[in-house]
């Protein structure tokens, strides 16, 4: 179905519009000067509701398209997250599968299976999102991407290809709303049931290790055992260029290695004057001896298609199993990266990092964790990943199990020190503490 109209719904005045955007927390550039801003295009999904494409342009001469959500009220245009009109709209373009047009492109609404009663279906704003905007409408939640990339997101992907293989243990993907047009061909959004009366992985662990240490731990086998799976499905079709697993390159080691060298180097560079950084003084050399280790004697793996950004507050507990959700990959990484394929266990040391926070989160507010839980959490999480993960995919022996995991534990380290001292300085001495702690272990 088609729809085509010029757009009516028009924007805020520029200099207003990019002090509205600077003040966003979804406006991914903040530490870059915003020089300037223009609309790219304007398209209305209802008679004072648009979607607008924002370029965004900055003194170093790149540009960032944004979407904003649009309703005019009162002739004073503004971006309307939750405003319940608009987010009924975007699911009934993409239930509808219709297609609106502009002088400047299209926007096309698709979906995989019918959803009914939105027509009129409460409709609100979720607060968690960082980097896009959510909203509930009824019993699907639709996710509003808000920094936009040519292509099909990586999110998208990652659920169609769940949908078509059968993996369950994620929110069932809907339908999805995209433009096209001479500025970019992209994803905008995606649609998914939502599961009600939940609770994610980090809250529940700070909920239950306090008074229900034992029964967490049989949640968590039971995680590292979804993640296994998941794994699984992901590793299962050599037909897809997209998800077939890859034996690695020759320098497949020696990039990774390096990348993580530099990043090494940069936090002790950019911050060797950060008084919060004072532990790791003189500790350089040995991050880099350590990193060296690792590499020594480290298999090569195939690699797959992962979540790029797993941690516990990526999953969502039912109360009777657990769900993955949020499949973008680390945000501040361009699409193009969050697509490139890598070794599962690199998911796995994202939630063993997330165990790590979840303990000294609990000492922050006077919750000890039982004595050694970490490291029973840690077996725990490990022991259920084992059982259901692809062996084709993983190190054969336990000490490159070990070594893999090492390597990117501290990997992850160094970019939870530089995250911590950018936006939560009195964070820091979680990732110092992994760290030091891997300093002192050594390599396996």
């Amino acid at each position: 179905m088609t729809d085509a109209r010029p757009g009516t719904v028009a924007l805020m005045d520029d200099a207003a519009l990019l002090e509205y955007l600077r003040a966003q927390r979804w406006f991914g550039a903040s530490t870059r000067e915003a020089t300037g801003v223009a609309t790219a295009d304007v398209v209305p999904v209802g008679d004072d509701l648009a979607i607008a494409l924002v370029d965004v342009t900055f003194g170093t001469g790149t540009r960032d398209l944004y979407q904003l959500l649009v309703r005019e009220s009162d002739g004073e245009p503004l971006d309307r997250t939750a405003t319940a009109e608009i987010a009924r709209r975007l699911v009934q373009l993409c239930n509808e599968n219709r297609l609106v047009e502009t002088a400047e492109g299209g926007l096309q609404g698709r979906s995989i299976r019918p959803v009914a009663g939105t027509d009129h279906a409460a409709a609100r704003a979720l607060d968690a999102d960082q980097s896009n905007s959510s909203m509930v409408v009824g019993d699907v939640i639709i996710k509003t991407y808000r920094r936009l990339e040519a292509g099909v997101s990586p999110e998208l992907e990652m659920l169609l290809f769940f949908a078509e293989h059968g993996f369950e243990q994620v929110p069932g993907l809907i339908g999805w709303y995209g433009y096209e047009g001479p500025r970019i061909d992209a994803s905008l959004g995606v649609v998914q049931c939502f599961v009600s009366d939940v609770v994610d992985g980090w809250q529940l662990g700070l909920e239950a290790a306090a008074r229900d240490a034992g029964g967490f731990l049989a949640r968590i086998h039971r995680l590292g055992a979804v993640i296994g799976t998941m794994h699984d499905v992901l590793a299962s079709d050599a037909t897809d260029p997209a998800f077939a697993p890859e034996e690695p390159g020759p320098d497949g080691t020696a990039l990774l290695v390096a990348r993580i060298d530099e990043e090494i180097d940069a936090v002790f560079d950019e911050f060797a004057d950060r008084e919060e950084l004072a532990p790791l003084t003189g500790r350089r050399d040995d991050a880099h001896a350590l990193l060296a280790e690792y590499a020594s004697s480290l298999a090569p793996t195939r690699t797959i298609r992962t979540h790029g950004d797993l941690h516990l507050g990526q999953t969502l507990w039912t109360g009777d199993d657990w769900l993955v959700i949020d499949f973008e990959g680390e945000p501040a990484r361009p699409a193009s990266a969050r697509r490139q394929k890598a070794a599962p266990l690199r998911d796995v040391a994202g939630l063993l990092r997330s165990v790590a926070y979840l303990v000294s989160a609990l000492d922050r507010i006077g919750h000890d964790a039982p004595k050694g839980w970490e490291e029973i959490a840690r077996e725990r999480l490990l022991d259920g990943y084992r059982e259901t993960a692809p062996a084709a995919v993983l190190p054969t022996t336990a000490d490159g199990h070990a070594r893999q995991l090492g390597l990117f534990e501290l990997e992850k380290a160094f970019y939870e020190l530089r995250y911590e001292l950018d936006h939560r300085p009195d964070w820091i001495t979680i990732p110092i503490r992994s760290v030091l702690s891997l300093l002192e272990q050594g390599a396996p």
